[in-house]
């Protein structure tokens, strides 16, 4: 997998989802050039326009609406995972092994 063409496919989710690149850009805190640029990128690598533009609208292709469709889900599921693993921090977990001789010393009390 071309790590590029992964890199821009939740902007190419984002355009599909604000019907827009400039919405899709304000979401993302992104240009609407940059993501103009990552929505090419991905069109270019996989030889198949996922949009239909015109200067007032931005659709999805019915080949962008297939693509999207098959790995919109993967990404919600990687999201959902960074976000899991996000939420877990500065919380202590795991498995506490503690290595002690049978004798202990005795505790003195005041």
């Amino acid at each position: 997998m071309d790590r590029d063409l992964l890199a821009h496919l939740p902007t190419v989710a984002a355009v599909a989802r604000r019907r827009g690149f400039a919405a899709a850009a304000a979401e993302l805190a992104m240009s609407p050039s940059a993501v103009s640029h990552a929505v090419r990128a991905v069109e270019d690598r996989l030889g198949e326009p996922l949009f239909a533009r015109t200067t007032r609208s931005v659709s999805l292709t019915e080949a962008g609406a297939r693509f999207l469709a098959a790995v919109g889900p993967a990404l919600d599921d990687i999201g959902r995972a960074a976000e899991a693993l996000g939420a877990g921090r500065g919380e202590i977990s795991g498995v506490l092994r503690i290595s002690a001789s049978r004798v202990s010393p005795r505790i003195i009390r005041a």
